[in-house]
Formats: structure tokens, C-alpha cells, sequence
């Protein structure tokens, strides 16, 4: 019954997408999040000391965007219209 819900509740969104299109796009956003956390990981490699903090952030705030654009996009603003 959940799945259901949420299904319909997906096709009702302010974009006017097909409930497919909508979850192929959170996947997407959620890859780029975890792709984005996992390169960083691995650049560190045997670097050490500060260096290694460096890249390891460079790849932590890479992961910044795709979580923004994921809170839109789940929960989109309200358009006021003036």
C-alpha cells in the first residue's frame, strides 16, 4: 500500500512527470551524491598529512550540489505568482 502512495503521490508532482521519470531522476541525483563522495575517497590515495584532508574535502564538497538540487527537487518551492 505504501508503494502505492507513494507512486501516486509522484504522479500528481508540480513537474507534470511520469512517476518513472521521477524516480529515474532521484537515482540519479542519489548516484551523483554517493559518486561524488566515493571519488573523493579514493583521489586521497597514499597521500598524507594535509594534503590528504584537501582532497578528501574537495570530493565531501562535491557531494554539496546533488544534495541541494535533491531537497528541490523533492520538495520544490512554492511558486508565488505576483
Amino acid at each position: 500500500y505504501k508503494l502505492q502512495a507513494t507512486w501516486q503521490q509522484w504522479a500528481t508532482n508540480p513537474y507534470n512527470l511520469h512517476p518513472s521519470w521521477h524516480l529515474f531522476i532521484l537515482f540519479m541525483l542519489l548516484a551523483w551524491i554517493i559518486g561524488s563522495s566515493v571519488c573523493g575517497f579514493y583521489e586521497v590515495g597514499a597521500d598524507g598529512g594535509k594534503l590528504r584532508i584537501a582532497k578528501f574535502c574537495r570530493g565531501a564538497l562535491g557531494s554539496v550540489p546533488p544534495i541541494i538540487q535533491l531537497i528541490l527537487f523533492l520538495y520544490p518551492p512554492l511558486f508565488v505568482q505576483f
